[in-house]
């Protein structure tokens, strides 16, 4: 067994860990983007759009979907810190080098 491997790879569980990390950057400034588009709290975005069912969407964005996004990337935030965990403990394991 070559000496990065313990179970699995830590060379590709560094880059499944940089994955998760760049997935939730991406929600991140989706969220950002499609708000900036949107608008939200109350106040337009840059696309025209009055009005009661305007109001209403962004409101659900805001309290639905803007959340729902928050919640997936903080599951991807810890899902690349779990890895990342198993990745140093298994290094650690490896090679007495906790990195």
């Amino acid at each position: 067994m070559p000496l990065d491997t313990v179970g699995a790879n830590l060379a590709q569980l560094t880059e499944l860990q940089r994955a998760f990390d760049a997935k939730a950057a991406q929600v991140d400034q989706l969220i950002v983007e499609i708000s900036a588009l949107v608008g939200g709290a109350g106040a337009p975005g840059s696309v025209n759009w009055q009005g009661r069912i305007a109001d209403q969407f962004r409101t659900e964005w805001d309290t639905v979907y803007v959340k729902n996004l928050r919640q997936l990337v903080a599951a991807l935030q810890e899902q690349a810190r779990y890895v990342n965990e198993n990745r140093r403990r298994s290094n650690l394991a490896l090679n007495g080098i906790d990195a």
